[in-house]
C-alpha cells in the first residue's frame, strides 16, 4: 500500500491499475515480488531525476554567475578603452542650420 501511495505521488502510471474503488470499499490487487521492484525502481527514479532537477537548479546560478561577472567586466573596459580613445582627441560641434 505506501508502494502505491508513492507510486501515485510520484506519478508512477503502476498504482492506477492496482487500485480500484467499489462504492465505499478499496480493492488492491495482490502483487509478486517482481511487480513490487519495478514500481520500487520506477518510484527510485522519480525521486533521483527530481533530486538532479533541483542540485542542477542550484548550481547553474553559482557557476553562471562568474561568467557573467567576467563577460561584464571585460565590457566594461572595452568600452572604457573607446571611450578614451574618442575623447582625448580634439572634438568640434557642427551648428546645424535650422530650416
Amino acid at each position: 500500500m505506501v508502494l502505491l501511495v508513492l507510486a501515485n505521488v510520484m506519478g508512477v502510471a503502476a498504482g492506477e491499475a492496482l487500485i480500484r474503488k467499489v462504492g465505499t470499499t478499496l480493492v488492491v490487487k495482490s502483487m509478486n515480488t517482481e511487480l513490487i521492484k519495478g514500481i520500487a525502481r520506477k518510484i527510485g527514479s522519480r525521486m533521483m531525476d527530481r533530486a538532479a532537477e533541483r542540485v542542477t537548479g542550484r548550481w547553474i546560478p553559482m557557476i553562471t554567475a562568474p561568467l557573467f561577472g567576467y563577460f561584464s567586466r571585460s565590457l566594461t573596459g572595452r568600452i572604457g578603452r573607446e571611450a578614451i580613445r574618442l575623447f582625448s582627441s580634439e572634438l568640434e560641434v557642427e551648428q546645424t542650420v535650422a530650416g
